[in-house]
């Protein structure tokens, strides 16, 4: 619901869905994810805290951090960068250092950031177009986040794509496309 412009809907929806079942870890990052995006910056800490002490090492292993963007936001740039930091030591990831790069970028250390993209882009493992786009975006590039977009991240020569390959089949399953509307000018 929240990203149909609905955030205080999508809170109630995630925090009634843990209500349901209330030790369940995901479930509680669920919600701390819903109050970042409703901009609840200050209600995700506490959140947070709730995470963690439902299962802290099930919480280790999540692959991002609402609390880490939502001190970003509140201009906890410290906190932020700590917060990403401590997750990539536990996980890893893209998200991690798109995270520490999207904080220099709102503390106006665009160079540091700009390492950061220019690192993942150039990474083996492909990385989210839509990563890419925020990370240049933040840094005022505007032409390279919309170059982020033109097209599928390929995986890099010599690897193979972790997708399924039907030999170039069709699924047999899949719905059948849709027609194209015919525009007349």
């Amino acid at each position: 619901l929240y990203v149909r412009h609905h955030p205080d809907a999508a809170v109630a929806q995630v925090r009634h869905a843990l209500e349901l079942d209330p030790l369940n870890t995901a479930r509680s990052a669920e919600v701390e994810w819903a109050l970042y995006q409703a901009r609840r910056y200050t209600e995700v800490a506490q959140q947070h805290a709730v995470t963690w002490s439902l299962d802290a090492e099930i919480a280790r292993t999540l692959r991002d951090s609402p609390l880490g963007h939502a001190y970003r936001e509140l201009g906890r740039y410290e906190e932020s960068i700590a917060e990403f930091r401590a997750l990539q030591q536990r996980v890893g990831g893209d998200a991690a250092r798109a995270g520490i790069a999207l904080t220099y970028a709102r503390m106006g250390r665009v160079e540091e950031a700009l390492r950061i993209a220019r690192e993942l882009e150039a990474q083996p493992e492909p990385v989210s177009p839509l990563l890419l786009a925020r990370l240049y975006a933040n840094v005022g590039d505007a032409d390279r986040a919309f170059v982020s977009f033109k097209g599928p991240v390929q995986p890099a020569q010599g690897q193979e794509e972790d997708r399924p390959n039907n030999g170039g089949q069709r699924d047999q399953h899949a719905q059948p496309e849709a027609p194209q509307p015919v525009v007349q000018h």
